[in-house]
């Protein structure tokens, strides 16, 4: 009797592997195994399909990480916790690494292909610093400012394209006839948190403002996988 494709791969990747360490994930789209060494064996139903993504492949992502924030001023020395996680999802699955410093917190994401040459670059997202669990993330040097007024609009498009907010504020669009969208500079990405309360604390704007939020990123629903291996507390040694 011939075994379909799906029992093919659950053969192949967990044959030689106890169940109780396998998870299944999204209703089962995905079956997960961490091994010991820091590898992830992955079976994926939605494109049946079975891969083993190696510790140093996962290494070489995290590592490639920390040298991007090295351009934002945080160092490696500095990392308070990084927290792993596989992501399954019908649209797609995904490394997701949420590295947590002093005073910043980046939601990085690897989309990934069927081998592990086929994952995509890291995509970088702004995270609020110190929130726990799994991270959908937020463009990096986006806010937008909701006000209680529409009378207020032009009033704050000018205040923000002033000096006042030279070293901070970029660029200033009409995003609705109540919203301003506003863009930072570079080196305050990841910080969007402090500045949003830098314009919520200001003594002109507090009656007029009525929200300042973040420009969040929507995903299709999926299934977070905590990887033990690869989250923990300080720098891993």
């Amino acid at each position: 009797m011939k075994l379909s494709k799906k029992y093919l791969i659950i053969f192949f990747l967990f044959s030689f592997s106890a169940m109780s360490g396998v998870k299944k994930l999204n209703s089962g789209t995905c079956w997960l195994e961490e091994l010991s060494e820091g590898a992830v064996k992955v079976a994926d139903f939605n494109k049946t399909s079975a891969i083993e993504y190696s510790g140093d492949f996962i290494k070489q992502k995290i590592e490639t990480i920390q040298t991007e924030m090295v351009r934002y001023g945080e160092g490696r020395d500095s990392i308070e916790q990084s927290n792993s996680y596989f992501y399954c999802s019908e649209g797609g699955n995904a490394f997701v690494f949420n590295i947590s410093y002093e005073d910043v917190s980046i939601c990085s994401w690897v989309f990934l292909g069927g081998r592990e040459k086929e994952s995509r670059s890291i995509e970088y997202f702004s995270q609020q610093n110190g929130e726990k669990g799994p991270c959908w993330g937020y463009r990096p040097g986006i806010l937008f400012i909701r006000l209680a007024d529409e009378s207020y609009l032009n009033e704050f498009n000018k205040e923000l394209n002033s000096v006042h907010w030279g070293d901070i504020v970029e660029e200033v669009e009409y995003f609705s006839k109540l919203t301003l969208k506003i863009k930072l500079y570079e080196k305050l990405y990841f910080r969007e948190g402090q500045v949003k309360k830098k314009l919520e604390k200001n003594r002109k704007f507090q009656k007029k403002i009525k929200e300042v939020f973040f420009n969040h990123i929507m995903r299709i629903g999926g299934e977070f996988h905590s990887l033990k291996n690869w989250s923990f507390q300080g720098i891993k040694k």
